[in-house]
């Protein structure tokens, strides 16, 4: 079967026009029609592409393959490890036009007193992020995290440290510095790591200093 059969068949499949694909995808309409009807014999896959994703299909329901079943907990944990690779890739998105100068934003943002992150109480949390339980909203300000400043973070408030363990939280030091750090409570010792070189890791000392575990970031959106 040819790819303009299949497409066809997949947009009848999905309920929808070739107009409403062309809009869609903001292709010419009779682009479209000439890929599904045959006439353009081998069409870019490029545009194959932008088809498949305007009629909201895959690529295996466009060949017919069988489709693999996943348990729900597979599923969740299949979730959480692509939101973490959407993030990384994201970040060094990020970082990458940082580096070429692409950004308006001030990059050294300062280093001392001054609060990592300040709350946005006000901030409305979007769905998909209240379903990984985020319930506050914070501004980035610097770049300990290595977090193009201005990013919004979604995070989920706790105080259980052990839990938070090798993640990125928020916590306040001493009743002072909002800090955006990783938590690292190995080797019997309590630390808090940055990302940016720039910022030394501060170590935690139970008998002096109070740490306040404020809340573990869920997502960042730049």
């Amino acid at each position: 079967m040819k790819i303009g059969e299949r497409l066809g068949r997949a947009l009848d499949r999905a309920g929808k026009s070739q107009r409403e694909i062309a809009d869609r995808a903001k292709m010419e309409e009779s682009t479209v029609s000439k890929i599904i009807t045959g006439k353009t014999a081998s069409p870019y896959c490029a545009s194959v592409e932008k088809i498949v994703r305007a009629a909201g299909i895959t690529w295996g329901e466009l060949f017919d393959e069988p489709q693999m079943r996943l348990a729900e907990t597979d599923a969740r944990v299949a979730r959480e490890f692509r939101g973490v690779l959407e993030r990384v890739i994201d970040n060094d998105t990020r970082q990458k036009r940082i580096s070429r100068g692409h950004s308006s934003v001030v990059r050294d943002a300062p280093i001392g007193e001054y609060d990592d992150v300040e709350e946005l109480s006000d901030e409305q949390i979007p769905e998909e992020y209240q379903r990984v339980f985020a319930n506050r909203a914070y501004r980035v300000i610097t770049d300990a995290m290595q977090i193009l400043p201005g990013s919004l973070l979604f995070a989920r408030a706790t105080q259980n440290e052990e839990a938070a363990d090798g993640e990125i939280v928020v916590c306040r030091l001493n009743r002072k510095k909002l800090y955006l750090r990783r938590l690292d409570r190995r080797g019997g010792r309590t630390m808090l790591e940055a990302a940016n070189p720039r910022y030394a890791a501060i170590r935690i000392d139970r008998q002096k200093d109070r740490l306040e575990l404020v809340a573990v970031v869920c997502t960042i959106d730049g």
